[in-house]
């Protein structure tokens, strides 16, 4: 038998079965493996690598690949670059980039680049042209050949296809398109250029001169002068001078802005480029951006008609493998050119489509609904959808809810005053055996943690749902598996909210992220907005901002740290970091190189700043603003936690606006991969349509502990596509996996509507014990405290 242990080939007559080839991943020796693959011919060393890449991608694709169980990236990490180069150049495509950019933990990025830059160009070439499809894989192409060396990177795009190039380059900064233009022979760049360009506008017009503009002289000439006269000339015209809003945050751009009227936002985002506008335009509420560019477009109306053109987002969609198309999923044009009362012709489709994972119904769905009084509804459907490599059968339960009959209460079990300090979590759990499932369920007892419906039961809700996402035992155990320490956190505790949460008018944690909110006003309006801290107010009267999030310190500039960036800062002699977490200051370092809260951040200044830190200490309290806006009223309750998945009723997931990333670091900053396009899962969301609010789980029974076939849950594209289709106007989405959970009070009692996970600490169909959940009270009746 081979060191792959149980053989996956596609000719045998019979294939293993999920837990089968679960149970040999499980069993397989990393550092066993490596020896066996470096002592394996090329041929058989090969064979092995493609078993294994097969294996995981079978359980991946049947969603049984359980977090920090993947052998493959190890495997990568372990092997010598030139021995794998060797084994890559044998293997296909399509295994290349499964084992490279389709695992749950990431390939380290430095290892990533390493084994890139070491594979012939044209194989190298082959895997990102088949990186185009979707919405994740594009961004992580982009990503990987900025990171390459130019020499390298000049002969894989030479031999890439040009749609796999102006997919890549899109989703690029430009000064990695500049390099990458510099390198490439004349001809090519040239080539890059004009693609870029297409049915010129004034954006791509404006993106392409500022690239030229940024690249070496004679280079740079060169390009220029294989234009013809007419474009040479509209190139040599976009000339726009460099403001501070060009080279601004882009948050804090968009919350400058969003306090200005229109006729103000019109008249500076008119002396700024056209590509910055639609970067800033593409974020800012669609109800200002229609009276904003209604200002805009009696002063330059091309540019505004060229910004409405490029509000068209497009995904590559593979029907099949030879034959894919390019779609919109998302097109604020038609909503903006409604309320702006003008008729510019769309050179695009207006109508959102699916992600490109997105499943095609098989026609064989189911739709149930009752009525369960205070003006509530359950709704559950039963549908087979197929995707491109199965069918997979979908349960999902809502609950229709109107705003006028009930009170919306967001709640956490863990109070603020009964948070333990992560260093404590292991004495309290010393003497209860964790292996022991009875015995689990004390320890998350003593941790504080609630099943849903039990307090539905107590409370006197009449519907409930899961919320957003805490510091967990689980993180600080997974933690633990991969050699974090994390007992030495500033003010890590356990139940740790991560985001803003506020109940019953009080804030008892800011929006440290920027993250989509469900917001009840005093009023009883109900709002799904991105909600983000815009300064911090010290006790000497102080007031900080800052210039920039998770970049490099240079200049005067003040930045500011969350652990998506890392464990630490790096140190540097001319800055000062101060931690701060829950409102609190941990601690101030100076030289840099402070530990970064994990339900907090670091607010990094030039040491010519100090004077604005004097009097401070640690264990001083600050004061957070956010950007929510006043005119929707006074914050009653909120709880941030995302992505959002649709606004204004069209398609939007921005994982790196709303401060998630590439990976899941937020919580705990692991190798965990966020995705728009993978990962199937159980899927929690709140949506708002017409004057009505649902809350909703798709039941994802997969990735936990029960029988696969019951319902395979979704991607968050695809449950993107869902709340689309339900016709949602705003929709995000909730904690999901072993916390989701939806409950309602019916004539038999409180019943728990969906088929929880269940997962390692309860069995499938059981409730996961949490920490954050909203309830729904009748209207008339007194809100008991949860």
């Amino acid at each position: 038998m081979r060191v792959g242990e149980i053989p996956f080939q596609s000719n045998e007559i019979r294939l293993p079965s999920i837990a089968e080839v679960s149970s040999s991943l499980n069993k397989l020796d990393v550092d066993a493996f490596v020896q066996g693959v470096r002592r394996a011919s090329i041929g058989e060393a090969t064979e092995l690598l493609r078993d294994l890449i097969l294996k995981e991608q079978f359980l991946s694709e049947n969603n049984s690949l359980e977090a920090y169980t993947e052998k493959l990236p190890l495997v990568l990490e372990s092997l010598e670059v030139s021995f794998f180069s060797e084994v890559a150049g044998r293997l296909e495509a399509t295994l290349l980039r499964k084992a490279l950019f389709g695992n749950f933990r990431a390939v380290s990025d430095t290892r990533l680049v390493e084994i890139l830059e070491s594979i012939r160009p044209a194989k190298t070439a082959e895997v990102f042209d088949e990186m185009v499809f979707g919405v994740d894989m594009p961004k992580k192409a982009a990503r990987a050949l900025s990171d390459m060396s130019a020499a390298k990177v000049a002969m894989v795009v030479s031999l890439m296809s040009d749609h796999s190039v102006l997919r890549c380059f899109l989703e690029m900064r430009r000064s990695a398109k500049a390099r990458i233009l510099e390198m490439l022979d004349t001809e090519r760049a040239f080539e890059v250029c004009v693609l870029m360009l297409g049915d010129r506008n004034e954006v791509r017009l404006a993106r392409v001169a500022a690239i030229l503009k940024e690249m070496e002289e004679e280079r740079s000439f060169a390009l220029w002068s294989r234009f013809d006269s007419h474009d040479w000339q509209k190139l040599n015209a976009m000339k726009w001078p460099v403001s501070a809003w060009d080279s601004m945050n882009l948050r804090k751009a968009v919350s400058c802005l969003s306090g200005m009227s229109p006729s103000q936002a019109a008249e500076i985002l008119g002396r700024v480029s056209p590509e910055r506008q639609l970067e800033i335009f593409r974020h800012l509420e669609s109800d200002f951006v229609a009276e904003v560019l209604d200002v805009l477009v009696s002063l330059c109306p091309l540019n505004v008609k060229a910004i409405l053109e490029e509000m068209a987002v497009r995904v590559l969609i593979p029907n099949s493998v030879s034959s894919p198309r390019d779609e919109v999923y998302s097109d604020r044009a038609p909503y903006l050119r409604k309320n702006m009362g003008i008729d510019f012709p769309a050179s695009r489709k207006n109508t959102a489509v699916v992600f490109s994972s997105y499943p095609r119904r098989s026609g064989s769905g189911m739709r149930r609904s009752k009525n369960l009084g205070y003006g509530m509804k359950a709704i559950h459907i039963e549908e087979s959808l197929k995707t491109e490599s199965r069918i997979k059968h979908i349960l999902i339960d809502l609950l229709e809810l109107d705003p006028a009959c009930v009170q919306m209460k967001c709640c956490r079990s863990i109070s603020k005053e009964d948070l333990v300090p992560i260093k404590q979590i292991e004495e309290r759990l010393r003497d209860i055996g964790w292996d022991n499932p009875t015995s689990k369920e004390t320890a998350f007892g003593k941790l504080g943690l609630v099943r849903l419906a039990e307090v539905v039961e107590k409370s006197g809700a009449i519907a409930g749902i899961n919320g957003g996402f805490y510091f967990d035992y689980g993180h600080y155990r997974d933690s633990q598996k991969i050699g974090l320490n994390l007992s030495q956190i500033p003010g890590l505790c356990y139940g740790d909210l991560i985001g803003w949460f506020v109940s019953d008018g009080t804030e008892s944690s800011p929006p440290i992220v920027n993250r989509a909110s469900l917001v009840v006003t005093k009023a009883g309006a109900i709002h799904i907005v991105k909600v983000f801290m815009t300064e911090v107010v010290l006790p000497n009267g102080n007031s900080l901002e800052w210039d920039g999030i998770n970049t490099k310190r240079e200049g005067e500039k003040t930045i500011l740290f969350n652990s998506e960036y890392g464990l630490t800062t790096k140190v540097n002699d001319h800055y000062i970091d101060v931690a701060i977490s829950r409102n609190i200051i941990y601690d101030i370092v100076r030289g840099g190189g402070a530990t970064i809260p994990i339900s907090g951040f670091i607010l990094s200044l030039p040491r010519e700043n100090w004077k604005l830190l004097e009097g401070l200490a640690v264990g001083n309290e600050v004061e957070i603003k956010n950007n929510f806006p006043k005119g929707l009223g006074e914050v009653e309750q909120a709880m941030s936690c995302g992505p959002q998945l649709v606004r204004d009723s069209q398609l939007e997931i921005d994982f790196d606006f709303e401060d998630f990333g590439e990976k899941d670091s937020l919580v705990v900053p692991f190798s965990l991969t966020r995705a728009v396009d993978i990962f199937d899962a159980a899927r929690s969301f709140i949506m708002l349509k017409g004057e009505k609010l649902y809350m909703g789980v798709v039941s994802g029974t997969l990735f936990g502990s029960g029988t696969p076939n019951i319902s395979a849950g979704m991607t968050f594209g695809e449950l993107a596509q869902l709340t689309l289709d339900l016709g949602a106007e705003q929709a995000l989405a909730l904690d999901g996996g072993g916390s989701s959970s939806i409950v309602a009070r019916t004539l038999e009692g409180v019943k728990v509507l969906n088929i929880p996970t269940g997962g390692s600490d309860v069995p499938q169909g059981r409730e996961r014990f949490i920490n954050t959940y909203w309830l729904a009270f009748p209207a008339s009746e007194k809100v008991k405290v949860c």
